[in-house]
């Protein structure tokens, strides 16, 4: 995962949500198109990194990205791809402030509630596709290589957010009356009365055979391949005085360094 941080402070959705407490993960994708993060994310013009982060994103010449303040929207997070073709997670708000992402269903919506203080609301990001056809009012002329990269980083991302905030990606939450699983898309929101009318991701992620299920499998096997710890050794002593006075100079540099004991 490349993840950078953009806060679009100008934006209106910055400017006038509210903080909640997060409780899943909700995906998108932009349906445009276009996979360049440079056509939504740009750096406010007083961002200290601004020079640094339109070098990074590119610049957007047709002032038309969301960091401004008519645009009605937000999303915490953006993926696709950066000024030289690779790809990145660009953070877009922080991480307890409330996206307007979805919409609003008949019993909801995934991106809170602005009326209820620590509301809980689902985290969301857009992946920028690289096949929508206005033409065809579909996904067309795509790219496996470009789907299984911005997947790959969407997956690793979310395993991020499950781990910071001890989001399980199988789980559920029973919200407004309905169980919504912690990671779903905003087609599912809809589906559960939760958000607008949008077919994203499904409607693209199956030309490629991929579900929810598979995300939440897929994100799974992230998590538990993060949880692997690899410990370096760096001497073994068979008098415990010895032991004792080489950590004290370890722990120098290692605070965490501590000793353990081994049969021989």
């Amino acid at each position: 995962m490349n993840l950078i941080e953009c806060i679009m402070t100008n934006s209106s959705c910055y400017k006038r949500t509210t903080t909640g407490v997060p409780v899943g993960i909700l995906w998108h994708d932009t349906a445009a198109g276009n996979p360049d993060l440079k056509r939504y994310v740009q750096p406010s013009k007083d961002d200290p990194d601004r020079e640094k982060l339109l070098k990074l994103l590119g610049v957007n010449q047709y002032g038309n990205d969301w960091n401004n303040t008519p645009v009605e929207a937000g999303l915490n997070a953006w993926i696709g791809k950066l000024a030289d073709g690779s790809i990145a997670t660009v953070q877009a708000l922080p991480w307890n402030y409330r996206p307007w992402g979805c919409g609003k269903g008949s019993k909801g919506s995934c991106n809170g509630d602005a009326n209820v203080k620590n509301s809980p609301f689902w985290l969301q990001f857009e992946i920028c596709d690289d096949a929508w056809s206005n033409a065809k009012n579909d996904y067309a002329n795509g790219t496996k290589e470009y789907f299984d990269k911005v997947y790959k980083e969407a997956v690793e991302f979310t395993a991020f957010l499950c781990k910071m905030f001890n989001i399980d990606p199988n789980g559920s939450v029973q919200y407004n009356g309905v169980t919504v699983p912690t990671i779903l898309c905003h087609a599912d929101a809809y589906k559960l009365g939760l958000g607008s009318n949008h077919k994203d991701v499904l409607q693209w992620f199956s030309k490629y055979g991929k579900t929810m299920a598979d995300v939440r499998k897929d994100v799974t096997a992230q998590l538990n391949q993060n949880s692997t710890i690899y410990r370096v050794q760096v001497g073994a002593f068979r008098v415990k005085a010895n032991a004792e006075a080489y950590l004290k100079t370890v722990q120098k540099y290692f605070p965490d360094a501590y000793i353990t004991t081994a049969k021989k």
